[in-house]
């Protein structure tokens, strides 16, 4: 399988979404990295983590963002505006 990666700018979550291990992001990005709500995505700053992928409710059109939560900005040592890696997880 070839490997997804897009970078994407660091916005705030909804605040629904904190402390639930999720980002969110426009359906064009995920389906570009070919994945759809739910499914496992790897998101490196300064370092590494991974959480769930939801599609964000918003429309942003072409903006290539992601909603990160202030505890999973920390844990990779990302800040809103960042730039941040996503990758797809493949789960056996």
């Amino acid at each position: 399988m070839e490997e997804q990666k897009i970078e994407l700018e660091v916005m705030e979550s909804l605040q629904e979404d904190v402390d639930k291990s999720i980002v969110r992001m426009p359906s064009k990005i995920m389906d570009s990295l070919k994945i759809k709500s739910g499914d496992i995505v790897e998101i490196t700053g300064k370092f590494s983590g991974v959480v769930k992928a939801m599609r964000s409710i918003k429309d942003y059109g072409n903006k290539k963002i992601i909603g990160i939560n202030g505890t999973t900005r920390s844990n990779v040592g990302a800040s809103i505006g960042d730039k941040v890696k996503v990758n797809p997880v493949k789960i056996n």
